[in-house]
């Protein structure tokens, strides 16, 4: 990737407007004050340096900025990323029910805050949107108004990335990731050996079913060697991992496998952002665990 942003560090103002203005939706005002920061280091830094443009613009422009992007499932005329967006999110395709709460939402939210509801619809659902937009509608307007900066970042920075997949160029799946550790706090090492799995759970009135989804097993750092979940593939929903510790105590001592309480510990959570990090480690001993979110 080295070649690509050395190519683009020597591109005149015309071609890098040309393809980069429409990373913020009709604004190429960004690309356009982005471009005496070059040389970038890499196309990382160079989404940064427009995001700080954003942020340290005036506020009319940044106002201006949230105007420019569709209501979202709206049928109106929108921009052809916009159009691919919303129609990955299941956006073309929405129930009568699901139009009419949708068009409510967005005119009670545009009444209330001044500009439309926006999100970074990769990884969500029609019915995670609809609940994202009911909760924000709560919010006051200086929180709204922060958080629809950062949608807005998000989005330009999946374009970015989707740009360089076209250009030939492999990068970071687009979204969160779930991923997790495992530590025996009986000894103070990385529990190596456990299998773990990852299963989605799906609600049917007062059914519920499981399906698994992944599965792997701990290295020597008690870490996992990829994500369990990551890019497209993480939605908002409840997942359950399943650490099969049984199989860990087996491999120690006869006294350690004695004292053992535990033969699996299932940890449910639920991800409602799934362009973030669902890190969940598990800490275990013989007649304890604990666990957290963390980095």
């Amino acid at each position: 990737m080295g070649d690509l942003i050395r190519l683009v560090n020597n591109w005149s103002i015309t071609q890098f407007v040309h393809t980069f203005g429409g990373l913020f939706e009709e604004s190429p005002w960004v690309a356009e004050r982005s471009w005496s920061s070059r040389p970038f280091d890499s196309f990382g830094q160079m989404m940064k340096v427009m995001n700080n443009i954003v942020q340290t613009s005036e506020e009319k422009a940044k106002l201006q900025l949230l105007c420019n992007h569709p209501d979202l499932g709206a049928r109106i005329s929108m921009s052809s990323n916009s159009v691919q967006e919303q129609a990955d999110a299941g956006l073309n395709s929405l129930s009568e029910e699901q139009y009419n709460e949708l068009s409510q939402l967005n005119k009670e939210y545009t009444g209330r805050f001044g500009f439309p509801f926006i999100l970074a619809v990769k990884g969500h659902t029609a019915e995670s949107i609809l609940e994202s937009m009911r909760k924000r509608n709560r919010r006051g307007r200086e929180e709204e108004f922060q958080t629809a900066l950062k949608e807005v970042f998000k989005i330009a920075s999946i374009r970015l990335e989707q740009w360089l997949v076209q250009m030939g160029h492999s990068v970071p799946p687009v979204g969160g990731r779930i991923t997790t550790h495992v530590l025996d706090t009986s000894k103070g090492i990385p529990a190596a050996g456990v299998r773990v799995e990852l299963y989605v759970l799906n609600r049917d009135g007062e059914k519920e079913s499981a399906m698994k989804i992944a599965e792997s097993v701990t290295n020597a750092d008690g870490r996992l060697d990829a994500p369990l979940l990551e890019g497209e593939k993480l939605v908002k929903a409840v997942y359950e991992l399943q650490f099969n510790v049984e199989e860990y105590y087996m491999q120690q001592s006869t006294e350690e496998f004695g004292q053992a309480l535990w033969t699996m510990v299932p940890i449910r959570f639920v991800v409602t952002d799934a362009m973030s990090h669902y890190h969940i480690p598990l800490l275990i001993a013989p007649g304890a665990y604990s666990t957290y979110r963390g980095s």
